[in-house]
C-alpha cells in the first residue's frame, strides 16, 4: 500500500531541542520525536520524565488511533526503573485510549534500541499492536494499513 501522507496535516503541538509533538487529526495519528544527540537525558532520569510525562498529557489530550514514536536520535539506554516507571505511569494512557498500534523508528546506537526493545516486551499488551521499523514509510504503511 502506498502511503498517502501530507506532512503538513500535521500540527506541531510542542517543540525543544529534546523532543518534537505533532498530531495529525485527520488521520488521528500522533507523533513524538525524540533526540538526545546533546545528551540532555544521560545521567539524567528526570528530565526524561518529565518530557514523558508531557507526551502523556498530549497523548491523553489528542486520543490518536496510531502513534509513531521516533527514536532515531534518542541514544538514550534506559534502567530497568525507568522500564517499570514507564509501564506504569506512561503507557497507562496508550492502554486506557484508543490507540490501536504503536510504531517506533528503530535508534541506531544499538543499546537504546536494545533498551526499547526490552521495555517493548516487558509491558506487551493485547491492547494495541507494536512494531519497529527502520524508515517512517515502512511504519506508516504498517500503521495506516
Amino acid at each position: 500500500m502506498a502511503t498517502i501522507l501530507n506532512p503538513l496535516n500535521f500540527t506541531k503541538l510542542y517543540e525543544n531541542q529534546n523532543l518534537r509533538i505533532s498530531f495529525d487529526p485527520d488521520l488521528r495519528l500522533f507523533r513524538h520525536t525524540w533526540n538526545n544527540r546533546n545528551q540532555a537525558f544521560t545521567d539524567n532520569d528526570a528530565l526524561f520524565r518529565e518530557y514523558a510525562l508531557l507526551v502523556q498529557r498530549y497523548h491523553i489530550s489528542t486520543q490518536p488511533l496510531y502513534v509513531i514514536v521516533d527514536t532515531q536520535h534518542l541514544e538514550y539506554v534506559m534502567a530497568v526503573e525507568m522500564h517499570n516507571w514507564m509501564g506504569e505511569v506512561v503507557n497507562k494512557a496508550m492502554r486506557e485510549g484508543n490507540t490501536k498500534k504503536l510504531a517506533y523508528l528503530s535508534s541506531p546506537d544499538v543499546f537504546a534500541q536494545t533498551s526499547l526493545e526490552l521495555m517493548t516486551e516487558e509491558f506487551k499488551m493485547p491492547y494495541y499492536e507494536v512494531s519497529f521499523f527502520e524508515t517512517e514509510t515502512e511504519a506508516l504503511d504498517w500503521l495506516l494499513a
